[in-house]
């Protein structure tokens, strides 16, 4: 009997435990949301455009000139990218926090990125908490030109991190979302999904896809990983897809650990809309 009481008070005890870190994570959410709207204000008002004098704007550049020591000064690119306003802001609360992930009716969150375990069980600010935080692959370099951004969170029963990823797996609910947005502290992106599946870990299964390994493959390796994907997705949606794309994967576990649910995304194209992407 005193067994069968410790037992029930310490069930107890943990279900407290996990609906305080629950409540916490929703908390710092909040205020991650509130700061990024804050800071998107901000950068979203208008810096008047200095006017040139008259006499000025009709001034016409010299004629060009083989001498190296007349020829009018060229501008070079930046050899590096260039973080933006907003997520210098977001940095303040954590430096980790590279990317701001949005799902439509589902997700409106930070991401952030250390090694792939460290936010397995730490929330946003660097505290333990078990619904962890949404985090970017550690060997996906975002000042380079990554081919996938991938994104890893809990499957949590409250619907937290990566909880409501399954939704996808009814056909009206992948039909109705078919967009998604991830904003890099260096760039904004917008993404249109194409495939939804479930994935074996086990080497040699046949429904194993290495697709953590992406922005490391060759050109031909990447074009393989792209028809594994189309070969398990479990709808069809009318959004192309080849090796010149940049892929958005959200992975999250199924219950079985040797399982893991995929959503996949590719960037979206110069002139395309997202209503190209309704099935």
């Amino acid at each position: 009997m005193l067994l069968a009481m410790a037992g029930f008070v310490f069930a107890l005890v943990e279900l407290a435990n996990y609906g305080l870190q629950a409540l916490r994570s929703r908390q710092q959410a909040e205020l991650l949301q509130e700061i990024n709207l804050l800071a998107l204000q901000e950068a979203a008002v208008d810096t008047p455009t200095p006017q040139l004098p008259a006499e000025t704007a009709a001034w016409t550049a010299p004629p060009a000139t083989d001498d190296p020591a007349t020829a009018p000064p060229t501008v070079t690119p930046l050899p590096f990218k260039v973080m933006s306003s907003r997520f210098a802001k977001l940095k303040k609360q954590n430096s980790d926090i590279v990317a701001w992930l949005t799902i439509p009716d589902q997700l409106d969150t930070a991401v952030v990125q250390r090694d792939n375990t460290y936010y397995l069980s730490r929330d946003y600010l660097g505290y333990h908490n078990s619904n962890g935080a949404i985090f970017l692959d550690m060997h996906c370099d975002l000042a380079g030109d990554p081919k996938a951004l991938i994104l890893y969170g809990h499957n949590m029963k409250t619907g937290g991190m990566f909880g409501n990823l399954r939704k996808y797996e009814e056909y009206s609910y992948f039909r109705t979302h078919p967009t998604l947005t991830c904003d890099t502290q260096y760039e904004e992106g917008e993404y249109l999904v194409f495939a939804v599946l479930r994935v074996s870990t086990v080497y040699g299964s046949a429904r194993f896809v290495n697709y953590t390994m992406y922005s490391q493959m060759t050109r031909e390796q990447q074009a393989d990983t792209l028809s594994d994907l189309l070969r398990l997705n479990m709808f069809t949606a009318p959004v192309e897809v080849d090796v010149d794309d940049q892929l958005l994967i959200l992975s999250t576990c199924t219950g079985d650990d040797h399982e893991r649910l995929l959503v996949c995304a590719r960037r979206m194209r110069e002139g395309e809309t997202a209503a190209q992407a309704q099935p």
